[in-house]
């Protein structure tokens, strides 16, 4: 399973105010919402972080109802809503919520669930560039390049000078991020930045976890900031499937950007652990055309980690 990740970010307004209104959406769908200690791994994390006159609200990795809550927020707080999604490292997509409606989106990777997208459908998406960098403070020539389709012409290649993300990469939604002063580390709030609670609600149920922080995984054997080569065996452990399923779901009917096949298999695969990012990175080449094909699963079971990084 690769990376979920959601996240919203609106013009500042008091944590205060953006609590209660958590609390009264939580209320709402059968939840509750709770300051809490806790670290990005636990599945029932939220956060809430105000920064260079922004607020980002992070969600639980799983959690599902973050269009109601989007919507919640746009219209209790009056504000304009971009909300950020990674769809199992596939892709990111972003939706934009006012007064309780959604009113635009962007998506780069537009053929992703069928062949032929409906191009009319498209159109009404209604994505407003010079809004957005209005909203973010940036300036529309920095951040054009982000947002247009991903295409087998643009694979392998970046948007700008500096980038550290391709086309065809979800982490590039944080090259576009960091325009905006807006960190990878800001939303999974691994320098702890940000006040930290727990979420859940009728569907996203309230779990218990083990009492392992990620300060622990840094003392632990054979932390590095460096990749980290798995046996099949740690493989297993960390991500909780039988390696058999794993390599059938690591190789078989990937996406090529580079031929637009959405059946291809990845061929030379090899994986390694990024600690820092909790993902088990893959990597590979298309059988069909030779290219690179690059992938990642996120981890969820911190307690497994920490039993591979001491042996």
């Amino acid at each position: 399973m690769g990376l979920f990740l959601t996240f919203s970010i609106f013009k500042n307004k008091e944590s205060k105010a953006v609590e209660d209104e958590l609390r009264k959406f939580a209320s709402s769908v059968n939840g509750g919402f709770e300051i809490s200690d806790i670290k990005q791994e636990d599945p029932n994390f939220c956060s809430i972080l105000i920064r260079d006159k922004k607020t980002i609200v992070t969600y639980p990795n799983y959690f599902t109802e973050y269009f109601q809550s989007s919507k919640f927020l746009s219209k209790s707080l009056q504000e304009r809503v971009y909300t950020f999604n990674i769809y199992d490292g596939d892709y990111w997509m972003l939706y934009i919520f006012e007064n309780g409606n959604l009113s635009a989106r962007f998506n780069p990777f537009q053929n992703y669930w069928s062949e032929k997208e409906d191009r009319e459908q498209l159109k009404t998406w209604n994505f407003d560039l010079d809004k957005f960098c209005d909203d973010f403070s940036i300036a529309s020539n920095s951040v054009a390049k982000y947002f247009i389709e991903w295409k087998s012409g643009n694979r392998d290649t970046k948007a700008y000078k500096g980038d550290e993300f391709n086309y065809g990469d979800c982490f590039q939604v944080f090259d576009l991020l960091k325009r905006s002063l807006i960190s990878y580390s800001d939303i999974i709030n691994s320098e702890k930045k940000a006040t930290t609670f727990k979420l859940w609600t009728s569907s996203l149920l309230l779990q218990e976890v083990p009492k392992i922080t990620f300060d622990d995984i840094r003392k632990s054997k054979r932390y590095t900031k460096n990749y980290l080569k798995l046996t099949p065996e740690e493989i297993e452990t960390i991500l909780g499937v039988d390696y058999g399923w794993f390599l059938h779901n690591a190789t078989k009917n990937q996406m090529c950007f580079n031929c637009n096949s959405r059946d291809t298999e990845r061929e030379d695969l090899e994986y390694y652990l990024s600690i820092d990012e909790l993902l088990v990175r893959t990597t590979g080449h298309c059988k069909k055309c030779g290219k690179r094909l690059g992938g990642g699963w996120g981890i969820t079971k911190i307690d497994k980690l920490k039993e591979v990084l001491e042996r």
